[in-house]
């Protein structure tokens, strides 16, 4: 099966989730196709657990933990049974990689929902904090106090600015001195920059 093809059975699975009038940011996340492809895209299609490799200022770093599917993180507990959601690990197949995908997104989208206190954000900010949070995972994307801040208070433009870098003191809105890289931006350079031109680009 095609990576598209792949994504389309996706889709078709969140799309069954949402109701036609879409009261939620989450369920308009769920029945945006575009929303699925990007994060598909991002995190690849692996049918067989591998150990992550990405650079941090010129160093090769090599994950102490397996990921396998669409950037599902094998917990020690699943390593130790064998199994994702019941799925063994090392037989998966496409259809069984696109339900952990789904089930994984799920529970991702439950805990922005708690992160977004103002539920009339801008449904591109919320996107952006699923991708975010998927990546990350929501105890990494909760550190990015600031970004969610901004967010919160629509002030997309300086939300973006702090996914990409640390500034000095409290307050987000003073981003007069830069204190160096989050650490996203350091082992996903292309990703986060990516994500945060979406945010400053939001009006």
């Amino acid at each position: 099966m095609t990576l598209g093809s792949a994504v389309d059975t996706v889709g078709n699975l969140f799309v069954s989730k949402a109701n036609a009038d879409m009261p939620t940011l989450g369920e308009k996340f769920l029945a945006d196709n575009n929303n699925i492809k990007m994060l598909s895209d991002d995190e690849g299609n692996e049918l067989k657990p591998y150990n992550l490799k990405y650079n941090v200022n010129g160093k090769e770093v090599i994950e102490d933990f397996r990921t396998v599917g669409k950037g599902h993180r094998i917990t020690e507990a699943e390593e130790k049974s064998g199994k994702i959601y019941g799925f063994d690990i090392n037989t998966l197949t496409q259809k069984e990689v696109d339900i952990i995908f789904k089930k994984d997104l799920e529970i991702v989208i439950k805990d922005v929902d708690k992160l977004v206190t103002d539920k009339n954000i801008n449904p591109t900010a919320y996107s952006i904090l699923v991708q975010m949070g998927f990546q990350l995972g929501t105890t990494g994307l909760s550190k990015f106090k600031k970004t969610i801040q901004a967010i919160n208070e629509k002030e997309y433009q300086l939300a973006s600015e702090h996914m990409l870098y640390n500034f000095e003191g409290k307050d987000y809105k003073n981003i007069s001195k830069k204190i160096g890289k989050t650490k996203w931006h350091q082992q996903t350079e292309s990703r986060a920059k990516k994500l945060s031109n979406l945010m400053d680009k939001i009006r």
